[in-house]
C-alpha cells in the first residue's frame, strides 16, 4: 500500500537531474510507481528522488496522449489534466495552511506522480480496473467539514487563516470546473475516475494520508 505522500506543493524538478538507472520511460512506467520507487531504493537505499523520475515520465506519457491528432474533446481533457494536479496542490496547501506541523513534509513531487498515473487512467481506460461509483457530493462533504474546522478550530489571530480560506475557497471553485468538465465530456466510468481522484486528494486534508491505488492498476 501506498505510504503517506503528502508534499508542501507540486514543484517537480526535471528529472534529468537525478539518476534514472539506465531506464527509458517506458521501462520505469512498466514498474508502477511503488515497483520503481522498490527498484530505485534497491539501488540507491533512499526513496527521495524516485517519485520526481516517475512524475517526469508520467507526465510525458500523458502529453504524447493528450497531443494525438483527432482526439476527441482535447482541448477540455488537457484542462482538466491541469485542474487536476492544481486540485492536489491547492488540498495540500490547505492542510498545511492549517496545520504546518502535522504530516506536512518534503515529498513535494509525489502528489504529482500519483497524479499523472490518475489521468492516464482516465485517458486511457481500457484494462483498468474499475473504481466504486462516486457522487459530486463526496468530496463537498469533506470541503463542508473543513470549512466547519475553519469556524470552530483555528486560532481567530492565526496568520494562516485567511491563507486557509482563500486556499479552500480556491480548491472548492477548481473541483467545481473539474466537475463541469467530467460532466460535458466524460462517461460514468471515466467521470467516476476523476472524482475517486479528487476524493483521495480531498481526504488528506483530514489526516488520511492512504490512498488507493486502484485507479493505477
Amino acid at each position: 500500500m501506498l505510504a503517506a505522500w503528502i508534499g508542501v506543493c507540486l514543484y517537480v524538478q526535471p528529472d534529468e537531474q537525478y539518476d534514472r538507472l539506465g531506464k527509458t520511460d517506458s521501462q520505469i512506467l512498466s514498474l508502477g510507481r511503488e515497483g520503481w520507487s522498490d527498484y530505485y531504493v534497491s539501488h540507491h537505499g533512499f526513496w527521495k528522488h524516485a517519485d520526481p523520475i516517475y512524475a517526469e515520465a508520467a507526465k510525458r506519457r500523458n502529453e504524447r496522449i493528450l497531443g494525438q491528432p483527432g482526439m476527441a474533446n482535447a482541448r477540455e481533457k488537457k484542462r482538466l489534466a491541469r485542474l487536476l494536479m492544481q486540485f492536489a496542490d491547492l488540498a495540500c496547501q490547505v492542510g498545511y495552511s492549517a496545520d504546518p506541523n502535522t504530516g506536512w513534509g518534503p515529498r513535494e513531487s509525489a502528489l504529482e506522480a500519483i497524479g499523472q498515473d490518475a489521468i492516464y487512467a482516465y485517458l486511457e481506460p481500457k484494462g483498468k480496473k474499475r473504481v466504486r461509483s462516486m457522487v459530486v457530493s463526496d468530496v463537498l462533504k469533506i470541503l463542508k467539514r473543513a470549512k466547519r474546522f475553519q469556524q470552530n478550530d483555528l486560532n481567530e489571530q492565526s496568520a494562516l487563516k485567511q491563507t486557509f480560506q482563500e486556499n479552500l475557497a480556491r480548491l472548492e471553485t477548481t473541483y467545481r470546473e473539474i466537475v463541469g468538465l467530467v460532466s460535458k465530456t466524460s462517461n460514468r466510468p471515466a467521470s467516476d475516475r476523476v472524482l475517486w481522484f479528487c476524493y483521495q486528494v480531498a481526504k488528506q486534508i483530514e489526516g488520511d494520508n492512504t490512498f488507493d491505488p486502484v485507479i493505477n492498476d
